[in-house]
């Protein structure tokens, strides 16, 4: 039986998805196969190549150290540690920023810090070089189709997974124009079923709708749309899955890096309970396929 483990998008709440790596490892619950779309391929592409959970933990919070992501750019979305009334006044200033950038300009972070990153985590290592069978999905804007991508060098396929549009610059490839996947494919369930996978495992960050904020302006409409419209897609993904792992780090707002031992240790948490269940599923799947195999 092979079992595959497809990793969900979410930003910086897809640091959990390092504590499930970490439980996995820990009781020893076989991975065929690995599918990540955006954070979900940086995590994955890491772990597939080098299928150490520990020294994935170290380099990601040396990285959240950096000066390449704190100068990134992600300060300017989340405002959630001020005071409500004042919390308000500069999300609605923030709006109106990031509003009129995106007019302008086609990406708002530029991609010199991301490449950086990307290049201390892989290297010019290639898919072909991993441990783990290795997957990312990425959107090509040209034909409008899903790409699930597993030839080349990994940072380049992690860069085009997780360019999310209007904020990294998107990627030019032989396959499109391409940018983060997780608009149609934030759970790649699809894409570690079409490696081959017989039983599949998820991380996933999309639970229940979020509660209806303000609808003020063409902007929060499009952002209350934009995330019907994915959570309609996950639910159609989610139907390849056998186990949903869902952590609980909702409290954290998506650009949040800062609290990298909390989103690990949900995680944690997270693969726990779920742990019962997933040894329980694939000893009966394995009796399943012996049992249907005549053996």
């Amino acid at each position: 039986m092979k079992v595959g483990l497809a990793l969900g998008g979410g930003s910086s709440h897809g640091l959990a998805h390092i504590g499930v790596l970490e439980v996995f490892e820990e009781e020893r619950i076989p991975i065929h196969f690995i599918a990540g779309t955006s954070i979900g391929a940086v995590i994955g592409g890491y772990y597939a190549l080098y299928k150490d959970a520990k020294k994935l933990k170290e380099i990601a919070k040396e990285i959240l150290e950096s000066p390449e992501l704190k100068n990134m750019g992600f300060n300017l979305f989340g405002n959630a540690e001020l005071p409500k009334p004042f919390r308000d006044v500069v999300h609605f200033v923030k709006e109106k920023y990031i509003y009129a950038k995106s007019l302008l300009k086609p990406y708002i972070v530029k991609e010199d810090k991301l490449n950086q990153i990307l290049e201390k985590l892989f290297g010019d290592a290639l898919i072909s070089e991993t441990k783990i069978p290795f997957t990312a999905v990425a959107i090509d804007l040209v034909e409008g189709k899903d790409r699930i991508i597993r030839e080349g060098r990994i940072r380049d396929v992690v860069r085009a997974s997780a360019s999310i549009p209007g904020v990294f610059p998107s990627v030019e490839s032989s396959l499109g124009i391409l940018v983060d996947g997780g608009a149609t494919s934030i759970l790649p369930t699809s894409a570690v079923k079409e490696m081959g996978a017989d039983f599949v495992i998820c991380s996933s960050f999309m639970g229940e709708i979020s509660e209806l904020g303000e609808l003020r302006t063409a902007f929060q409409i499009n952002l209350r749309v934009d995330e019907i419209v994915k959570h309609r897609l996950n639910s159609l993904n989610i139907r390849n899955a056998d186990i949903i792992i869902t952590p609980d780090v909702n409290e954290i707002h998506w650009s949040d890096f800062s609290k990298a031992d909390f989103l690990i240790e949900r995680g944690r948490e997270a693969a726990l309970k779920s742990l019962p269940r997933i040894k329980k599923e694939l000893r009966l799947f394995g009796r399943l396929r012996r049992w249907l195999s005549g053996k």
